[in-house]
């Protein structure tokens, strides 16, 4: 094939040139040439041999546009592209890995809760036995506390009465006994004869009487080391003469020129009692009113005040 020379296009021309191969057969140039018979210049361009074109170099042409990149270009940025999709797949081959993984320990960790929750359910029911158990039993023990409640509030009063009447009792008893302090002590002394003379001298009117109305005398507690008297019980056979000697002894001036004293025979229980009265019946006294004990009790105008629990 004979090189081919371009001519330069007129740039003043407006006429648009299309590059015609002329390797084509003759005939087929001989049509091309009758049906563009052109003249001078013109004729040579078409004369030359152009270097044939593609059809992606004539399209960019025709549209006044710049030729893309080389085939070559492209067949890179397609195997780039190849990579990169094996990349891609790569990358998303481990992201589904990934999620399987987290998946399968989701999937562990469901597991382990729901063991952990029949384990659980298997426990809350036996608790929700021993509740219902527990339950039962705390019923029966209220309903026995509730008897025995009501048992021991009998046995309080019952016990109650029994104080009250064994305190009466002793108060009773006591009812025949006068209590004298004192009387010095001696070594083998006959302290019954000793109660006898100072009471007649107390009450001369009852001599005769007190020979055969006294019946016991007796110290009280054991001798004491510093020497001083012990108190002495006089218990009467006759409940009169025993009120008569106690009437004497009230205002007896026999008895506070020699130091003597003589008392009721209390109870300890009763004599407690009346150290807490005593300040009602010391105040009562000194504001003018008439106040003395009753047993256990005082008496303040006719008013009798009990002893506070």
């Amino acid at each position: 094939m004979p090189k081919s020379k371009k001519k330069k296009r007129n740039t003043k021309s407006s006429t648009i040139s299309l590059h015609v191969p002329l390797n084509m057969e003759d005939n087929q140039s001989q049509e091309s040439v009758a049906q563009n018979p052109l003249s001078g210049d013109e004729m040579c361009w078409y004369e030359t041999t152009p270097e044939p074109l593609s059809d992606t170099d004539l399209f960019p042409i025709l549209a006044g546009e710049t030729p893309e990149k080389p085939a070559k270009k492209r067949s890179r940025e397609s195997q780039s592209g190849g990579r990169n999709w094996e990349t891609a797949n790569a990358e998303l081959m481990e992201a589904i890995r990934a999620m399987t993984s987290k998946q399968d320990e989701t999937l562990r960790r469901v597991s382990a809760i729901g063991i952990t929750t029949e384990a659980t359910s298997k426990r809350v029911e036996e608790l929700t036995t021993t509740v219902k158990q527990l339950s039962l039993d705390v019923q029966q023990h209220k309903q026995t506390l509730e008897k025995m409640k009501v048992a021991n509030t009998k046995l309080q009063e019952e016990n109650k009465h029994l104080r009250e009447a064994v305190a009466e009792c002793q108060r009773y008893s006591r009812r025949w006994s006068l209590k004298m302090h004192g009387v010095r002590e001696s070594r083998d002394e006959d302290i019954r004869g000793k109660i006898i003379d100072i009471l007649g001298k107390m009450a001369p009117k009852l001599r005769e009487d007190l020979k055969l109305g006294i019946d016991i005398v007796h110290r009280v507690g054991k001798l004491r080391d510093d020497g001083a008297a012990r108190s002495t019980i006089v218990l009467f056979a006759l409940r009169r003469l025993r009120d008569a000697v106690w009437k004497e002894a009230k205002n007896s001036q026999y008895l506070q020129e020699n130091r003597l004293r003589i008392t009721e025979a209390l109870s300890p229980e009763d004599r407690t009692a009346r150290e807490k009265l005593w300040p009602l019946i010391k105040k009562a006294r000194e504001e003018g009113k008439k106040a003395s004990f009753r047993g256990a009790s005082a008496v303040i105008n006719g008013k009798v005040i009990d002893c506070p629990e």
